[in-house]
């Protein structure tokens, strides 16, 4: 029996692009998909597509975001609630004070 030759490893994207099959050839796939889908009666797999299909969609960049995605974000807390208007408590040092 022969030996069959190893082969490096690889990631599974890199592999997958040598193969033929990126991220455009995805993309392409998936819209048909999606345009074949919904031309028939199928809308749970229909609905499982597009699902799927936003899920993987990267969300938009911030500006905050392209900078450093980890970095902490400063954010402020303003409370101003005023204190209600009261009468002083009977015979608390206050109101022996006034007298």
């Amino acid at each position: 029996m022969p030996r069959s030759r190893k082969r490096r490893r690889v990631h599974l994207g890199e592999a997958m692009r040598k193969s033929g099959l990126d991220e455009y050839k995805a993309a392409e796939t998936m819209a048909g998909l999606v345009d074949n889908l919904a031309k028939s009666d199928e809308n749970k797999l229909l609905l499982d597509a597009l699902k799927e299909s936003f899920r993987i969609l990267e969300p938009a960049r911030t500006e905050r975001a392209s900078v450093a995605p980890d970095a902490p974000v400063k954010v402020q807390l303003v409370h101003c609630v005023p204190r209600p208007e009261r009468e002083p408590i009977k015979g608390s040092k206050t109101e022996r004070d006034q007298a």
